[in-house]
């Protein structure tokens, strides 16, 4: 309850008029229960001793929520929210684009495929590429809370590095670095004053400027060739992204929030957007590209089966994921022979 021309309502009275109220038992209507009693007491010493308050406050509500007050919840715009239900989705839709090249910078075998096959001593080859990233992907709806997007939605550009080390002909390490970095963009998000708060009503539904956090990615795997088409590996891969940034500011009335005139700042998007994965995994492999340079095979090809999950991670919104992955992966030139 606030006095007469309190910060919140300048005739006083309850700040909100919320349609919420705590269930019976819980620890808040206990909280409410303990501070009206102890009002009664001291109304009673003081002030009302002839005439005691003989109510006991707000009525706590007797039951919780059914799937269908939630529903109507979320969808009612009474209450203010105005999101979707929460159902099962079926979504399909193209992720972001990636285009981009590849470019040879070093090789000890000298582009022989006979030496490559059959490695000898110590061998090392590099190569640079770059993609650039279409936002072909769609973001998370914001008025569906449960929403897994197709993609970032926002154009990037991206460096890579890739080396191989070989140590004779069954040892075989690759490594790779990417950077990427992000365009700024504008999106329809709904600001929360803090990560966990989810049911944020529509008026914090607003179009904001966003910067996502370029990510810095470093990956290796071992592997020990078996012969000429088997091979085992491992896998690990260092991931860091950094912290978004949002920026926008506006001032909702006291007629929309129903309380009193607000002012939310995009920036509280930022919080818990930084990420940092460590990923371990391993697998096999079967290439016949050797039996197709040496004529045996008509059609060059390559079977993978990988295995890989998140073994150590911080950030808030940053996933634990497990992965099996079949890869089958075609071999063909654009131009020339075989």
């Amino acid at each position: 309850v606030g006095p007469v021309g309190g910060p919140y309502n300048a005739r006083g009275g309850v700040y909100i008029t919320s349609p919420f109220v705590p269930i019976v038992g819980t620890d808040a209507q206990l909280s409410i229960e303990a501070r009206v009693a102890a009002f009664k007491a001291l109304y009673s010493q003081f002030l009302g001793a002839g005439n005691p308050i003989t109510t006991n406050g707000p009525f706590a509500s007797q039951a919780r929520l059914s799937v269908r007050d939630a529903q109507t919840i979320l969808t009612d715009p009474n209450f203010g929210i105005q999101a979707d239900p929460l159902q099962s989705v079926s979504r399909s839709h193209v992720g972001d684009i990636d285009v981009g090249g590849k470019f040879s910078v070093f090789d000890t075998f000298g582009g022989s495929t006979e030496a490559r096959m059959s490695p000898k001593g110590l061998n090392f080859r590099a190569a640079v590429g770059g993609i650039f990233r279409i936002p072909s992907g769609q973001i998370e709806s914001p008025d569906n809370f449960i929403d897994i997007g197709t993609g970032r939605g926002a154009k990037a550009v991206e460096g890579r590095v890739f080396s191989d080390l070989l140590i004779g002909s069954h040892f075989w390490e690759s490594f790779i670095v990417r950077f990427n970095k992000p365009f700024s963009d504008t999106q329809t998000m709904r600001i929360l004053d803090k990560p966990n708060e989810e049911l944020a009503p529509y008026y914090r539904r607003q179009s904001v400027s966003r910067q996502l956090g370029s990510a810095f990615e470093f990956e290796t795997a071992p592997r020990i060739v078996v012969n000429d088409f088997l091979a085992v590996s491992a896998w690990y891969m260092y991931r860091h992204k950094q912290q978004d940034h949002y920026s926008g500011t506006f001032t909702i009335p006291a007629a929309t929030t129903g309380f009193a005139d607000i002012t939310i700042d995009a920036s509280t998007l930022d919080l818990e957007t930084g990420q940092t994965e460590h990923r371990f995994g391993g697998g096999i492999s079967f290439s016949n590209l050797y039996s197709f340079d040496q004529g045996k095979a008509r059609v060059p090809f390559e079977v993978t089966y990988l295995h890989w999950q998140t073994m150590n991670g911080s950030g808030g919104n940053q996933p634990k994921f497990f992965t099996d992955q079949i890869q089958l992966r075609l071999y063909a030139r654009i131009f020339g022979g075989k």
